[in-house]
């Protein structure tokens, strides 16, 4: 049977909410308010006595638009009558209610019934909403009890009683309103690279060791100076060569490799030969010492690269050990890379059966530092970052594309894609774009052959609309009218299936703007 409400005793229902909002302003009170009706059927004659199931909603308009608050309960009617307190499940928030507001009523399976009620006041409610200010400022118009003021602020003249003793006076010890900080101390000294100009032997003291290659740039005369060092080489010591007879445990390296030089800069070393033929071979003991110490600047520097061919061929062969003084951390790689499109470790592996990386180790086989990629054939299958969300890459339908931080949903006319949410409770919620306020996933999945990145679980900032209900941290958020813009769920009978998370921040009412989310969905 289709059921009608009458608003028979709406005046009650109103006079008891206006003087709880009038309250407000003297005590805490409780978000409840009296509500009494009649319920009849299409003829008029009241239903027959028993508990009927009702559910009641607020709404800013008169038609369309989502409910700001609602609540169920099971309502019982004697003759038709029945009396209600709102707000026993689900309290009414007093901020909710400012402007325009309407209720509506719906009872059992039946729709909604039509017209909303336009909630009104009584005449002396209607100073309540001035009870909190003082001819019509609030408190936050005015000045604190107990304030101060910076020296900027202040105009006028200031005698020797109004300042404290413990204010200190600037600029009593300055000099050109310079501080003492700014000048040298009368005792200093100067390295080689600050002289300028002509020296002579005077002016150097004999605890000066000098260069007999540089001291001609220095002095007037290439006299022998005190101190003089004479035994170097173009500004080197014996030190900074190697020895005709030393060979440092090379294994296959042609001579002409340290010519000119101590270290192996822009030299390649190519070796044939049977199985266990090292390309370079350096055995190292001792603390903190390193087999390879290979360093490249610039764009597209590669510190150390090796290619090997053929079966159970090594490109690079690294063992490390513990020693007996407790050393418990070694390292068989320790690779940096500085510069644009640098790589800490890029590896490579081609034909059956090989492997880019191959790890050992009792704790971390392999341990990273920064962003790790896998790619196959040049495509990224997986990246790990520091972000704070797990992501996966989906096309999206939609002509532009979405900004990050915009809600998607499962597009139903082109399967496997997503589009921009634009319905309230929409059960095809998907995710949100990835990378808003510039915080990066810390798994994602098909990165480089998607449209976008689509935030699937973890936290991640997201675009979201408050303007008809205020979120805090830990409300359920759904999709809204609003394209692209989550919003709190009110109405938990249409969330189910059209959650999308947590939210894990909060925004005032009638604000739009990101918050960092909880991605959850359900």
């Amino acid at each position: 049977m289709k059921k009608r409400f009458r608003f028979s005793a709406a005046a009650f229902l109103l006079v008891s909410f206006l003087l709880v909002c009038a309250a407000m302003a003297q005590a805490v009170v409780t978000g409840r308010i009296n509500f009494q009706g009649r319920l009849s059927d299409d003829s008029g004659i009241p239903v027959p006595d028993g508990d009927y199931q009702m559910t009641f909603f607020i709404y800013s308009s008169s038609t369309g638009g989502s409910p700001i608050w609602s609540e169920t309960q099971n309502v019982a009617t004697t003759d038709g009558i029945y009396s209600v307190v709102l707000g026993l499940i689900n309290e009414l928030d007093p901020y909710d209610i400012t402007g325009d507001r309407y209720l509506g009523v719906k009872v059992e399976s039946d729709s909604e019934m039509s017209p909303r009620q336009l909630l009104t006041a009584v005449p002396f409610a209607l100073k309540a909403a001035d009870s909190e200010a003082l001819s019509g400022q609030s408190a936050t118009d005015f000045a604190s009890a107990v304030h101060g003021h910076s020296f900027a602020e202040i105009t006028g003249t200031v005698t020797d009683v109004q300042v404290p003793d413990n204010i200190t006076i600037n600029n009593a010890d300055m000099l050109d309103n310079k501080d003492s900080t700014d000048f040298a101390n009368a005792a200093h000294g100067h390295v080689a690279g600050d002289i300028t100009g002509t020296l002579n032997d005077t002016q150097i003291p004999a605890t000066i060791a000098r260069d007999s290659e540089v001291m001609p740039l220095v002095l007037d005369n290439d006299g022998p100076g005190t101190g003089l060092n004479a035994d170097l080489l173009d500004g080197l010591s014996s030190g900074a060569f190697l020895s005709s007879s030393s060979d440092y445990g090379r294994s296959g390296v042609a001579p002409d490799l340290y010519e000119g030089s101590s270290t192996l800069t822009s030299k390649y070393v190519n070796v044939t030969g049977d199985s266990m033929t090292g390309g370079l071979e350096i055995d190292t003991g001792g603390t903190d010492v390193r087999g390879v110490d290979a360093n490249a600047f610039g764009d597209g520097a590669i510190g150390i690269k090796s290619m090997a061919s053929g079966d159970n061929a090594n490109g690079i062969q690294v063992m490390t050990f513990a020693n007996s003084i407790g050393q418990d951390q070694p390292r068989g790689v320790d690779v940096y890379a500085y510069g644009s499109s640098g790589y800490g470790g890029y590896f490579h592996a081609q034909g059956s059966g090989a492997t880019g990386i191959y790890a050992f180790g009792t704790e971390y086989a392999a341990k990273f530092n920064g962003k790790v990629a896998i790619q196959d054939d040049g495509t990224t299958v997986m990246e790990l970052g520091a972000g704070l969300d797990y992501a996966e890459g989906f096309d999206v339908s939609d002509m532009a594309k979405p900004t990050p931080g915009s809600v998607l949903i499962i597009d139903p006319e082109n399967p496997g894609k997503l589009t921009v949410s634009t319905t309230a409770y929409d059960t095809k919620v998907a995710g949100i774009v990835a990378g808003a306020n510039n915080l990066g996933s810390g798994v994602r999945l098909g990165g480089n052959q998607f449209d976008n990145d689509v935030a699937l679980a973890g936290r991640v900032f997201c675009n979201v609309d408050a303007t008809n209900a205020a979120i805090r941290t830990g409300d359920l958020l759904t999709t809204s009218d609003l394209p692209g813009y989550a919003m709190k769920a009110g109405d938990y009978a249409c969330a189910q299936g059209a959650i999308l998370g947590k939210a894990m921040q909060g925004l005032e009412k009638g604000e739009k703007g990101q918050i960092l989310v909880l991605v959850t969905l359900q």
